[in-house]
């Protein structure tokens, strides 16, 4: 999955300072659907996302699930947003 795709599906960029969490800044992407429950892209300064293969897990599990396709994604957010009303 590329940055731009990411972006498309509507999650929102978090920025990291150095002094926050490295010796220097990345970035990340994030989707909170409720409370405690949110989605999670790699950060920017793993070689995958250099190479332009971004992915999207859960946040906060013990057991990641990875997935690797924006249609998957998709498909994922679009249960969990119907699931919410």
């Amino acid at each position: 999955m590329t940055e731009k795709e990411i972006q498309l599906l509507g999650f929102r960029r978090v920025d990291v300072q150095a002094e926050e969490g490295g010796t220097y800044p990345y970035h990340f992407y994030k989707y909170e659907i409720t409370t405690g429950l949110s989605l999670k892209s790699n950060d920017s300064d793993e070689q995958c996302a250099q190479d332009g293969d971004w992915h999207i897990k859960f946040d906060n599990t013990s057991e990641p699930v990875v997935f690797h396709k924006m249609e998957k994604v998709q498909s994922l957010l679009n249960t969990l947003e119907r699931a919410k009303v």
